[in-house]
């Protein structure tokens, strides 16, 4: 079953540390382009590209407060696409597992803007850190339920009509939570 779902394309998930590496693209910065793909890895199976996206996230506590931030990202050293299959519609697929991601992200900052509303003065930092994991931990999945859906429906990019619909129910989704749009 792993790897069935690596095959499928799936943004690969990650929590680690986000960096000023030049390798990671974090989604305000810009659309993907094909020469986001850097990487050369040789793929098993039947994939023509590999968009190597996740989150991550800080929870930091100073004078001014406490500060939480999910941002979604693409790391280019770990994505791929094959020599010859660099399409518009492949891009635009690729780019559509991205637009997940980030939307995802926007739903973790809004449920934890939730939490933070709700605990009012109680709020303390070691609370708000576990729930925050928590937060994460859940919707990561659920992340990772809508990817797979994702490139099932649209046959990895290769059924326009399932892209276009998906396109669209996924820019709605964004206009939605535009208020936790990463910065």
């Amino acid at each position: 079953m792993n790897r069935f779902s690596i095959l499928l394309g799936l943004c690969a998930l990650s929590t680690t540390a986000f960096s000023q590496d030049m390798s990671m693209i974090s989604y305000h910065d810009n659309a993907l382009n094909w020469q986001n793909y850097k990487t050369s890895s040789k793929p098993s199976g039947y994939q023509k590209a590999f968009t190597y996206c996740g989150i991550t996230y800080s929870v930091k506590s100073d004078a001014d407060g406490i500060n939480v931030e999910f941002n979604a990202y693409v790391d280019a050293n770990e994505s791929w696409v094959l020599k010859g299959a660099a399409t518009s519609q492949l891009l635009r697929h690729e780019q559509g597992l991205f637009d997940i991601t980030e939307l995802y992200a926007r739903k973790m900052k809004k449920a934890t803007h939730q939490y933070i509303k709700q605990q009012g003065a109680n709020l303390n930092y070691e609370s708000l850190l576990l729930a925050v994991r928590e937060i994460y931990k859940e919707l990561n999945n659920e992340l990772f339920a809508e990817q797979q859906q994702y490139n099932v429906q649209t046959v990895n990019g290769g059924n326009p009509q399932a892209q276009a619909d998906w396109e669209n129910k996924i820019k709605a989704e964004l206009n939605k939570l535009s208020d936790f749009a990463s910065k």
